[in-house]
C-alpha cells in the first residue's frame, strides 16, 4: 500500500512537471557575426558599438566596446564618434585586445567633454607581424549616467 502513495505521487509530480508545450527557438543574434550582419543590412568592414543597445538606471555606469568587424591587414585605427554630454559622461577609455600582441598597442585618446567627440588613435606593435586580421575589440569606453534620456552614440 505505501509503494502505492509513492508511485502516485510520483506521477502526479511528473505530469506536472513535464508539460512539454512549445519549444523556444533559441534567439542566435549575435551582431558580431557577420551572417547576423549581413542580415542586418551591415556590410563589413565596419565599426559597431558593442552592446548597440542598453538601458542602465541613473547614476549607473555601462561599458561598451568599440568593435571592428572583418578587417584585413590593420595596422592602424582612428575611431571618432559622438555623445550627448548632457545624458552621459565618461568614466575611463581603455585598449582593447584586438592590438594585444607581443606588446602593448599604441593608445591615444582625446575627450572632448565640450563637444562630446572622443578621438582614439591606436596602432599594432607587434614583433612577429604589423597588422592583424578578423574581429575584434579597438576599446572599451565606460560611461555613467547623468540624466534620464536615450541617447546615440555615433561614429563621425
Amino acid at each position: 500500500m505505501r509503494w502505492i502513495k509513492y508511485l502516485l505521487s510520483t506521477t502526479v509530480l511528473l505530469s506536472f512537471a513535464c508539460d512539454i508545450g512549445e519549444v523556444p527557438v533559441l534567439g542566435l543574434t549575435n551582431p558580431l557575426d557577420s551572417e547576423t550582419a549581413s542580415e542586418t543590412g551591415l556590410s563589413t568592414p565596419a565599426l559597431v558599438f558593442f552592446p548597440d543597445s542598453v538601458s542602465v538606471s541613473l547614476g549607473l555606469s555601462v561599458p561598451t566596446k568599440v568593435y571592428a568587424m572583418e578587417v584585413e591587414n590593420l595596422g592602424v585605427a582612428h575611431v571618432q564618434f559622438s555623445y550627448n554630454t548632457d545624458l552621459l559622461s565618461v568614466t575611463s577609455i581603455t585598449a582593447g585586445d584586438f592590438f594585444q600582441g607581443s606588446q602593448e598597442p599604441i593608445f591615444l585618446v582625446d575627450d572632448d567633454t565640450e563637444a562630446g567627440t572622443i578621438d582614439i588613435y591606436t596602432s599594432f606593435l607587434g614583433t612577429e607581424a604589423t597588422s592583424v586580421s578578423g574581429t575584434g575589440s579597438l576599446a572599451i569606453i565606460t560611461f555613467s549616467t547623468k540624466a534620464a534620456g536615450k541617447t546615440i552614440l555615433e561614429f563621425s
